[in-house]
């Protein structure tokens, strides 16, 4: 019944990701660090908020997983030994592997239709790390590299 779900939420999400992207007195309160604290415009995850504002209004639930998904760079939920790591990578904000780095904001002139033969600087190697192999710490930059 997820169609139900999604034909209850669609349109109030609409309503109040503009109501969102209209209060310029809440812009610096949204956590959105793309926006410098709401001096930049509307926040750029107005939608996000939209969506859950609409599923409160809607009574929509959902089932919050820490195992699903993870900011590369970030210490994983998960600390037995052996357990799966989150399935998804999402590369939304600055990750740092010591000296490594990297953001997608910093490609936002990339033509990916175009590709010119290297696209990003190559991270180190998992040799050169440092950590002990088998800590959370060094399966932490491993994933982010």
């Amino acid at each position: 019944h997820h169609i139900d779900d999604l034909r209850a939420v669609a349109p109030l999400w609409l309503s109040y990701t503009e109501k969102v992207r209209m209060d310029p007195g809440n812009w610096g309160n949204t956590g959105d660090i793309f926006n410098q604290n709401g001096k930049g415009g509307p926040p750029w995850i107005s939608e996000m908020y939209g969506y859950v504002f609409a599923c409160a209004h809607a009574g929509v639930e959902h089932i919050v997983s820490s195992n699903f998904m993870l900011y590369p760079g970030y210490m994983p939920p998960n600390e037995e030994p052996g357990k799966p790591w989150p399935l998804v990578l999402h590369y939304g904000i600055t990750y740092n592997v010591n000296d490594y780095a990297f953001d997608k904001h910093w490609h936002r002139m990339l033509d990916a239709t175009t590709c010119p033969g290297k696209l990003f600087e190559k991270p180190m190697l998992k040799s050169d790390l440092g950590e002990r192999e088998g800590t959370r710490e060094r399966r932490r930059k491993e994933v982010a590299l």
